[in-house]
C-alpha cells in the first residue's frame, strides 16, 4: 500500500467524477485526501474481513467489490456488489460496530483508503457530503429490500433468472449479449441461497430452452424477453425497456 498519494491532482479528477462528491468544495475534498492511501490491485484479495474493527473507509475508484457474509457453518452469502464511486465500511465506522461483511475485490481494482477521522469530520461539517452519503445508504437499503422479495417470493428458476439479469447491471454486457461475469456457479447460488448443483441444473434447463448459454464463467443471453418474463428484474426493466 502506498503511504501517500503520488499524484493528488489525478486522484482529485477521478473522485470529482463521482456523484458522491458533487458539491464538495476543494478544501473539503482535501480533508479526505490528505491522509488517504491509494492502492492498485489485481486478482481476488480481501479488503477487510467480517467482524473486524476498522478505522478507515474505502472509496472504490475502479473495479467491483464483492460484499458477503459467512454463517457459523462457513457458508458464504453474497449480499451485494459495490462499484466505482461507492464508499464501503462507513456504517461500521460511524456506528462504532464491527464490520458486517467481508469485502473482496473481483479482478483488477483501484481503491482509496480514507482515514476514519477525516471521513467523520467531513460527514459532520459538509451538508452536501452528508446528503450524498444518505443517498448511497438509501440505494443499498433498496437493493436489500429487492433481494428479500426475490428470496422469499420466487422459486429457484425465477431466482436464477432474476440474478442473471441483475448481473448485467453489475458487470455489463457486450454488443453480442455476453455478460463477462467472473462468478462461479457456487457464487451465483450464494446470492440466492441455492446450491451450486441447483444453479447448474437450472442453467442447463435455460440452455435447453434457448434462453442463455454459459461460455466458461461468462453468460451469453439468447432471449432477453423470455428470461425477463421468468425472473422479472425492476432494475433490468429500467435499463432495457424500449
Amino acid at each position: 500500500m502506498n503511504d501517500i498519494i503520488d499524484d493528488i491532482l489525478v486522484i482529485k479528477k477521478v473522485v470529482n467524477e463521482f456523484d458522491l462528491f458533487r458539491g464538495l468544495k476543494d478544501e473539503e475534498l482535501n480533508i479526505l485526501l490528505k491522509k488517504s492511501k491509494y492502492r492498485k490491485m489485481k486478482g481476488r484479495n480481501i479488503l477487510y474481513y467480517q467482524d473486524c474493527s476498522i478505522n478507515y473507509v474505502i472509496l472504490i475508484l475502479k473495479g467491483i467489490v464483492k460484499q458477503s457474509k459467512v454463517d457459523n457453518r462457513g457458508r458464504e452469502s453474497i449480499i451485494r456488489f459495490a462499484k466505482a464511486g461507492e464508499i464501503i465500511g462507513s456504517r461500521s465506522l460511524l456506528c462504532g460496530e464491527y464490520t458486517c461483511t467481508t469485502s473482496s475485490y473481483i479482478g483488477d481494482a483501484e481503491v482509496l483508503y480514507i482515514d476514519g477521522s477525516s471521513f467523520k469530520d467531513l460527514v459532520n461539517t459538509s451538508a452536501s457530503f452528508y446528503t450524498n452519503m444518505m443517498k448511497q445508504v438509501n440505494i443499498e437499503l433498496n437493493e436489500t429490500q429487492d433481494k428479500i422479495v426475490v428470496l422469499t417470493s420466487k422459486n429457484v428458476r425465477e431466482k436464477v433468472a432474476n440474478t442473471i439479469l441483475w448481473l448485467i447491471s453489475i458487470f455489463g454486457y457486450t454488443d453480442d449479449n455476453l455478460i463477462k461475469s467472473p462468478l462461479t456457479r457456487k457464487e451465483i447460488g450464494s446470492i440466492i441461497g441455492a446450491s451450486a448443483e441447483s444453479v447448474i441444473r437450472t442453467c442447463k434447463e435455460f440452455s435447453i430452452d434457448n434462453l442463455l448459454v454459459f461460455e466458461g464463467k461468462n453468460i451469453r443471453i439468447l432471449d432477453f424477453k423470455r428470461l425477463q418474463n421468468i425472473g422479472y428484474s425492476r432494475e433490468f426493466n429500467d435499463r432495457f425497456r424500449s
